[in-house]
């Protein structure tokens, strides 16, 4: 779209009609009401068919507008540096991190640009799939590829809005990839475990615990977790909960388990009891945190991740993001409805949310069993795994996690998940009058069922009533 200043230099306004010779295509995004008289009013008016037929007639036969001859010289000439072109596009994002990945993007693109002896104003539709194939040949992930000329195609724009271009050239260059493709890794539960007991017998124990178990048990991102601050923490209907700043600057408060929490105490006594500043900081290589508090480096994370797996014998190369895929892949193979651990993740869209679940081919949670008991009326014997704790009884040095005992919704969950049921189905022998939402929030320990319920629960799962609840009264 032409620059307002452009439309404003050629005389025109948006209650005028456009004079012979003068206009161009570019005005139908907005110059309609121009050549028809004011907008509609509020009571409704519109066009009727023969006025827009007549205008589309007349745009048509107006001559396109040339950019002044200075406007159109070498971008080099009129920028001196392309450089200073790609800072005032992204002097409009405000985020260093959206700043810098975009940055990245689009000098790759300008380095093969020039590789091929290419001007930016050179660049046409075909150049643009050229691009596209080549960051394809390198062997780059569908996201990788789909971001990097995202990037180029929105500088593109900037420069098509701004008059350096006369046109967007990879505006109908499109790319399709497939969900999913990414190759970020993740920790099965074994190598998760051992991952955290690992934790727990280095130089700094409470404070490699700790980055493990927010990037991995809270599922958050390795920045939401840098910049998470010990003033944020507060007690929240008797659980330790922690604000983090989203994505967006978005603000969450987000759980801690109660035992991670008992760990968070001894690592703040560690710290010395802090009241504000960084939660995870910075250590020396004696394990000492590092003076004044420092928030942890980025890449300080990777590499101590990978010295843990190394030394927890987990072969997979891993990053502080396998360990947020890990939390979604066990969560929702563990059966969690998928709105919970959306919200957890801090998704949007929970088309996101199952890109990160790696476990979802996996034969054993096919639907396909399930319904072919319910149709044919006799339920097979399979092996089924029985849910267990992912965080595990680890004692090591100061820190001493022990299991807790199943609580009332897990053993439901767990009898449950052993005869293969879904909430509807459980819900469907308790009785009537249940529906399958009663038996998710049963589970989730949100609401506490009644005695005689408790007795109907325990018939409908053919167990007694002690086994069901723990031999509590």
């Amino acid at each position: 779209m032409m620059a307002r200043s452009a439309v404003d230099s050629l005389g025109l306004s948006l209650d005028q009609t456009p004079e012979p010779g003068i206009g161009s295509t570019q005005d139908k995004k907005w110059g309609r009401h121009r050549a028809n008289g004011p907008p509609p009013d509020a009571e409704g008016l519109a066009f009727d068919a023969s006025r827009r037929l007549a205008f589309l007639a007349s745009v048509k036969s107006l001559p396109s507008v040339k950019l002044p001859k200075e406007r159109r010289a070498p971008m080099e000439q009129q920028t001196g540096q392309v450089e200073e072109l790609v800072e005032e596009w992204l002097s409009g994002y405000h985020k260093r991190n959206t700043r810098r990945a975009y940055k990245v993007d689009v000098r790759e693109f300008l380095e093969w640009c020039e590789g091929e002896g290419l001007g930016l104003r050179e660049v046409q539709r075909k150049h643009g799939n050229a691009f596209l194939s080549y960051l394809i040949d390198l062997g780059r992930t569908g996201t990788t590829v789909g971001r990097k000329l995202a990037a180029a195609k929105m500088f593109c724009e900037y420069l098509y809005c701004e008059e350096y271009l006369d046109r967007n050239p990879l505006h109908f260059v499109r790319f399709r990839y497939q969900q999913g493709e990414g190759r970020t890794t993740w920790l099965p539960e074994a190598e998760f475990r051992a991952l955290l007991a690992t934790a727990t017998t280095t130089n700094a124990p409470l404070r490699d615990f700790m980055l493990c178990a927010l990037l991995g048990l809270n599922g958050l991102r390795i920045n939401e977790v840098r910049t998470a601050r010990v003033e944020r923490l507060e007690m929240t209907g008797g659980i330790q909960t922690l604000w983090v700043t989203r994505k967006g600057g978005k603000k969450t408060r987000v759980p801690l388990d109660p035992r991670i929490a008992a760990v968070l105490d001894e690592y703040l006594a560690w710290l010395g009891n802090p009241k504000r500043g960084w939660l995870m900081v910075s250590i020396t290589r004696e394990g000492q945190p590092k003076m004044p508090l420092r928030p942890v480096e980025k890449v300080s994370v990777g590499r101590r991740l990978k010295k843990l797996a190394a030394e927890a014998g987990i072969n997979t190369d891993i990053s502080p993001h396998s360990l947020r895929r890990s939390f979604a892949t066990l969560a929702l193979g563990k059966g969690w409805p998928l709105h919970y651990v959306q919200a957890a993740m801090g998704h949007s869209n929970p088309t996101t949310t199952m890109r990160y679940n790696k476990d979802a081919d996996n034969l054993d949670n096919n639907p396909t069993f399930l319904l072919a008991d319910m149709l044919f009326g006799e339920k097979l014997e399979r092996k089924v795994l029985e849910p267990t704790p992912i965080v595990p009884a680890l004692d090591a040095g100061s820190i001493a996690l022990e299991a807790a005992p199943a609580s009332l919704g897990e053993r439901i969950r767990r009898l449950r998940l052993e005869r293969n049921w879904s909430q509807g189905m459980l819900a469907e022998r308790i009785g009537p009058l249940t529906a399958a939402n009663q038996v998710s929030s049963w589970e989730t320990g949100k609401v506490q069922p009644a005695v005689r319920t408790l007795e109907r629960l325990a018939l409908a799962l053919e167990v007694p009533l002690d086994e069901l609840t723990g031999g509590a009264s």
